[in-house]
């Protein structure tokens, strides 16, 4: 969800399974992911202050993606940065948006 002042962001796996067990449901916390912050453009980059996250190493840091509009699509791309849960890889985030009237 984009506002005027704030983005709010939530990715999920497409094989997620309802957890029943303690281990199941502990382990759907690696098919998620969800932040919001405010949030300021310059140029042709989004920079959203996190002050809420899944995770707390997140908190108070900045999201940065470039982004793009074609009609009623908003597109943002990260840049390469390490992957989260294991820093040897790589990994960039794409989503595309749009917009509900």
């Amino acid at each position: 969800m984009l506002t005027p002042t704030r983005a709010i962001i939530f990715y999920t796996s497409d094989n997620r399974k309802f957890g029943t067990s303690v281990a199941d449901k502990a382990a759907l916390l690696d098919t998620l992911a969800g932040w919001s912050g405010t949030y300021r453009i310059e140029g042709k980059k989004i920079i959203i202050r996190v002050d809420a996250s899944w995770v707390e190493n997140t908190v108070g840091k900045d999201q940065i993606r470039n982004w793009a509009l074609s009609d009623n699509r908003l597109t943002w791309t990260s840049d390469p940065q390490p992957y989260l849960r294991d820093p040897s890889k790589t990994s960039f985030v794409r989503q595309v948006w749009e917009k509900v009237e």
